[in-house]
């Protein structure tokens, strides 16, 4: 199953915004997932790839019925997976035995408890509660 980024998926509304507002064909011709792709080239990383460019705490991984991310870079998210996941015997350590217990869950469960425990936690096809933040800068 292919995974839609939804950070991709923004990038293209804003290359065509951007197109329109300038008549620019090369802007037209780019995507957002080709931009993110190069940006994470340029910095040694591959794409796709299931850990997040510079740490990598960041994992997108399979779950029953979709993609599921869980962010992890502290060592007090990992204290929380034994929660997260209902099973206290889980080793925290280990990102195979995670990648399994993600496997064996649905999204929705795992966004209620992982946001419940305060953990950054998405899913690739969630539709954010409230629409992004625009600032506008006088003067440009």
């Amino acid at each position: 199953m292919p995974i839609d980024i939804p950070l991709a998926r923004w990038s293209d509304k804003q290359l065509a915004q951007l197109a329109a507002e300038t008549g620019s064909s090369a802007i037209a011709a780019l995507t957002g997932a080709e931009m993110l792709a190069d940006r994470s080239a340029g910095n040694g990383f591959k794409v796709p790839g299931i850990a997040s460019a510079g740490l990598g705490g960041s994992r997108i991984l399979p779950a029953k019925d979709g993609w599921f991310t869980l962010t992890i870079t502290r060592p007090a998210d990992r204290e929380l997976l034994p929660a997260l996941f209902q099973d206290f015997k889980i080793d925290t350590a280990d990102d195979a035995a995670i990648a399994a217990a993600i496997a064996t869950r649905t999204c929705a469960d795992l966004l209620l408890q992982g946001r419940t425990l305060g953990l950054a936690v998405a899913t690739a096809d969630e539709v954010p509660a409230s629409p992004p933040i625009e600032y506008l800068i006088q003067g440009i």
